[in-house]
């Protein structure tokens, strides 16, 4: 039973470590990425070129729900020399930016 003068209790995680990853397989313009987290999900993966944030990232499986995530990622067919990247987030916003170039 819960009255006014019950106190109130709460947990709180806080989250400040990045994701991991570590980059797999090359093969006909796609890199396979695999990515891990300690302590929360795996938010996003997002292809960058020059730093610029490109286009996402699909996760395997189809939906980016869990602690660790392996993703596909399609590389561009000509990058006249610009710098490939993947930027990696967790559900607390933490990120890891990961170099594609080969």
């Amino acid at each position: 039973t819960v009255t006014a003068s019950t106190p109130a209790r709460a947990s709180i995680l806080i989250d400040r470590t990045p994701p991991t990853a570590q980059i797999g397989e090359r093969q006909g313009g796609r890199v396979t990425v695999t990515a891990r987290d300690a302590v929360s999900t795996i938010r996003d993966a997002t292809v960058t070129i020059d730093g610029v944030p490109a286009y996402r990232a699909r996760p395997t499986d189809g939906v980016c729900d869990g602690a660790a995530e392996t993703f596909e990622v399609r590389l561009p067919a000509d990058t006249d020399g610009r710098k490939l990247g993947l930027r990696i987030e967790d559900a607390a916003g933490n990120r890891i930016d990961l170099d594609l170039d080969p």
